[in-house]
């Protein structure tokens, strides 16, 4: 079977970055592999071919990064085993559902309240700016051990970052990348030079060694800072904001919640499928595969639909409903690919949970009305179902 011909799906298209469903059901239904040959780019859009290929890091590797650009980087996103066992083996026990409810539940419940305090006293705000961007950039500094004065930097920091996911390359983008490695770079000289600055914020952790003597060399603890500045925040902010957008147009499944915030862990839950703040990541073929009867070739970079593959009806007959019986246990036995798969299942996964069902519970016991006051704002990353401004109008009860 031949490649189908790019002239139906362009995932720059202004259409699809603004709605990209319809095209993700063209594609499932009539070219599962796709070459976009515009930009030299092949799609896997199925549940189940997507699945398969991040279970085949021998063949669909991310040794040439995850976005849309080839750059190699010595990060736990962007390598394979055996680095990327090392590296994960290192870093996974600070990050796992117990570390992060019993060292963060508190303090993150505290911030999403400072926030809300601010955001209702105002009354009209953009909910993005106001709540969903500073919650979890504030959580990942705090993490970490960096002065959260910096958040503006962070963000800037980070949304240059992820604009390379999505092609966006430029001179200024390069230079704010540098800029954030060199900022990183600084973290790791200051705690080399002042050991006695460590205090066991995620920095300090990392600085130290396994039991078998393994540690994190100085090029490695940058990048992993890096990643944890990045994902730390981009994936959490997309959740918040865009679960928020969605249940204004579902005000019935809001009302189910705040009804019974027992329901809070299956909204997000189901919110991480529905959403898929990560609309997909690249790879990279070191060989010539085969899947669902179309060949791509080695060395091509390949682009992992996960926010396809979770509206698959071939997976879940009702993909296209959000339903808040979907997932009764959370995170238990949750089967989407919104935080990835595999190797690469998302490290910080927990923390963006916790984070986002912290917030979901506070606003289910404070809020008493949201409407909007204008216009949902998108990104341009065909990687991240982004949003750049919500705003609404806040009622507490």
């Amino acid at each position: 079977m031949s490649a189908p011909v790019a002239d139906r799906y362009d995932p720059f298209a202004p259409e699809v970055l603004e709605d990209p469903y319809p095209s993700y059901a063209w594609l499932r239904s009539e070219a599962p592999v796709y070459h976009v040959e515009e930009h030299d780019i092949w799609v896997l859009s199925r549940y189940e071919d997507i699945l398969q290929a991040v279970r085949r890091p021998e063949v669909f590797s991310s040794n040439q990064g995850v976005s849309f650009e080839r750059r190699p980087v010595p990060m736990l996103v962007a390598i394979d085993p055996p680095d990327h066992t090392r590296l994960r083996r290192l870093v996974s026990r600070h990050f796992t559902p117990r570390a992060v409810e019993a060292g963060w539940r508190e303090r993150i419940a505290t911030i999403a309240d400072d926030l809300l305090d601010r955001a209702f006293a105002e009354g009209e705000v953009d909910l993005h700016e106001a709540v969903s961007e500073p919650l979890p950039v504030t959580v990942i500094a705090e993490m970490m051990g960096v002065p959260v004065e910096r958040q503006a930097d962070f963000r800037r920091w980070s949304d240059a970052t992820i604009d390379t996911t999505g092609g966006v390359l430029s001179e200024e983008n390069e230079l704010t990348i540098l800029e954030f490695a060199m900022y990183c770079q600084e973290l790791v000289d200051e705690r080399r030079a002042h050991p006695e600055r460590n205090q066991g914020d995620l920095i300090s952790v990392l600085f130290g060694e396994t039991v078998d003597g393994d540690r994190l060399a100085d090029d490695e603890l940058v990048a992993f800072l890096v990643l944890l500045l990045v994902a730390g925040n981009e994936t959490t902010t997309n959740l918040i904001s865009n679960t928020v957008n969605d249940l204004l147009e579902r005000p019935e499944v809001w009302a189910q919640v705040a009804a019974d915030p027992r329901l809070v862990p299956s909204l997000t839950e189901e919110a991480v499928r529905w959403v898929s703040p990560v609309q997909g990541l690249f790879r990279n073929t070191l060989s010539e595969v085969t899947v669902a009867g179309t060949t791509i070739p080695a060395d091509a970079k390949v682009l992992m639909l996960y926010g396809s593959g979770n509206r698959d009806t071939a997976r879940w007959a009702d993909a296209d409903r959000f339903r808040l019986d979907r997932y009764p246990e959370g995170h238990v036995g949750s089967d989407h690919l919104g935080f990835g798969h595999g190797i690469h299942l998302c490290l910080g996964a927990h923390v963006a949970r916790l984070e986002a069902m912290i917030l979901f519970e506070k606003l289910a016991q404070r809020l008493g009305a949201i409407e909007r006051t204008g216009p949902t704002v998108r990104g341009v990353n065909p990687a991240i179902r982004a949003v750049k401004s919500l705003p609404v109008r806040l009622t507490p009860r």
